[in-house]
């Protein structure tokens, strides 16, 4: 009887160690769960790396009369095949440029394109437009040479359906839906307006964040 006793409290003993043990081992993981860092604001997507990210030509871009213009130091520089791609993505934003009406600034090398559709252009409305960059953000585009920033406001990424045309490029669902599952949220409920590095020519995403 006594020898039953004992085994019995030795069980009980063994089961409370191993509960305690159990707790221990869960409480950390809960806790480091609970202070996970929140998603930063701005993304950097592993296809920046891409071979047709053409950055490391930037030296070579010159700007010529409303146009952006490879160098001849580039030309000289890098093999043919390298000229003809810089070449390409030089004439399809020339000409995005060009058929938009869109002045190169030649302080930040940039061509801005902001799309007035939802609003009229009343100066009234013009305001409204600036205030909605604090809450719902504003739809434009900016073009580098190589690739453009895109704005999206909120009621624009809600409303992509299959995509959108914007200052001359045409900006699909998937692109949209992999900026928005970057920032941790999905396109339907996106809470704010958004902004996405993007190379329309060679069709891949850059850096991405909430405006």
């Amino acid at each position: 009887m006594k020898r039953e006793i004992k085994k019995s409290w030795i069980s009980s003993v063994c089961v409370s160690l191993a509960l305690t043990m159990g707790i221990s081992l869960v409480l950390p993981s809960i806790g480091a769960y609970a202070t996970e860092t929140p998603i930063k604001e701005v993304k950097d997507m592993p296809q920046t790396a891409a071979k047709d990210d053409l950055s490391q030509y930037d030296r070579y871009i010159e700007i010529v009369n409303n146009q952006y213009v490879f160098s001849a130091q580039g030309k000289a520089n890098i093999n043919l095949a390298e000229v003809n791609q810089v070449q390409q993505q030089l004439s399809y934003t020339n000409k995005i440029i060009a058929d938009k009406g869109l002045t190169i600034d030649k302080e930040n090398r940039t061509a801005t394109y902001l799309d007035f559709s939802s609003a009229a252009t009343s100066s009234n409305n013009l305001v409204s437009i600036t205030a909605r960059k604090y809450k719902q953000g504003v739809t434009k585009i900016k073009f580098h040479w190589n690739y453009a920033r895109v704005y999206l406001s909120k009621t624009a990424v809600k409303n992509i359906g299959s995509g959108m045309s914007l200052g001359g490029i045409w900006i699909p669902h998937p692109i949209v839906k992999t900026a928005c599952a970057t920032l941790g949220v999905v396109v339907s409920r996106c809470p704010g307006g958004i902004w996405f590095e993007y190379n329309y020519f060679a069709t891949f995403l850059g850096k991405c964040g909430w405006q």
